[in-house]
């Protein structure tokens, strides 16, 4: 489950990476230098805020155009204890989010917005933070995105086209955060990037279990699960108790939660990405929205199975094939 968060930065950067490259010259000797440069530059566009409510806050930060610009990117980051923006020290971001990629680069045309988690500050790792951990459910996870959308959209209500792509899990919970909208109607397309909720974790687990491609460390996880559930329930809310990176608080959360009902009720534009070896949201989970979507012959859905890739691209083709596949999505669907 860590391995799996840190694909959409790592990947979009090398899409920085290549851009940075075009941009410069031939002499630079410090590309990563380069690199850092461009996204606190970058930054200096955006807006941070936050809302707050009891004794929790949620930053969001966004990326306006212009006031002409009339497509909004909403982008759901996956389910580490970052921030999605990165890493800073100092007023410096030393270490790239995938919202500075979205907006240098993919989406450079696009206004763009990014809810954090719930009490995770800008630019900083909470890995370990109990303050983070205590509201990593479900529950808090949609709360937060959408509260972060909806009031955003209702100052900036001008959008012709609003997109909101989760990533992981991110993705996994995406139906649930449409569904939970108060302005849902503005909604207009969604992207489940390497993640859905067409199955639990828990039966994703059991079907990865059987498959020859997982690493020793992915085996040993997907074969004590079954002794560490009977803990979980034990303390079941428990922020103390880890498993692989989670609490048991959280495990409790998403252990049987599936959001197949709610994306099998949705009539906007849909795509969904899903690669063959990822060994942490098995192409199953996948294949079991596209055959009920089929079942009830619903047209919205556009699915696109990437044979050599895993829990997302490894590598800039990858990388770049995706992109193409997403502005393609999202161009014929406008």
């Amino acid at each position: 489950m860590i391995k799996s968060v840190f694909f959409t930065s790592s990947i979009f950067m090398l899409i920085i990476f290549i851009s940075c490259k075009k941009s410069n010259s031939k002499n630079s000797t410090n590309p990563l230098s380069e690199i850092t440069g461009l996204i606190n530059k970058h930054y200096e566009l955006w807006t941070f805020d936050s809302i707050t409510k009891d004794s929790t806050i949620i930053n969001f930060g966004y990326l306006k155009r212009s006031e002409n610009n009339h497509t909004l990117m909403i982008y759901i980051d996956g389910s580490h204890y970052r921030s999605a923006f990165g890493i800073k020290e100092r007023d410096t971001w030393i270490k790239p989010g995938t919202p500075s990629s979205f907006g240098m680069s993919v989406f450079k045309d696009f206004d763009i917005l990014v809810p954090e988690k719930i009490n995770i500050e800008i630019g900083k790792d909470h890995t370990h933070d109990k303050v983070v951990l205590n509201y990593a459910t479900v529950e808090d996870r949609v709360y937060a995105a959408s509260r972060v959308i909806d009031t955003y959209l209702n100052s900036n209500g001008y959008y012709k086209t609003v997109i909101i792509i989760g990533s992981s899990e991110g993705a996994r919970i995406l139906p649930s955060i449409y569904w939970n909208l108060e302005n849902r109607e503005k909604i207009t397309h969604l992207i489940f990037s390497f993640g859905n909720g067409g199955i639990s974790q828990y039966k994703g687990f059991k079907i990865l279990l059987q498959k020859d491609g997982i690493t020793s460390l992915e085996k040993k996880m997907y074969t004590q699960f079954e002794d560490e559930i009977i803990k979980i329930k034990q303390v079941p809310y428990s922020i103390d108790k880890m498993y692989f990176g989670h609490s048991y608080k959280r495990w409790t959360s998403y252990l049987h939660y599936s959001s197949l009902k709610e994306i099998l009720k949705i009539d906007i534009k849909i795509l969904l990405l899903a690669g063959v070896r990822d060994y942490y949201t098995p192409v199953e989970s996948a294949r079991v929205i596209v055959d009920k979507f089929k079942k009830k012959n619903k047209k919205n859905l556009t699915y696109i199975e990437y044979e050599e890739m895993g829990h997302g691209p490894g590598n800039k083709e990858d990388s770049i094939r995706i992109i193409k596949d997403m502005h393609k999505f999202i161009n014929k669907t406008n």
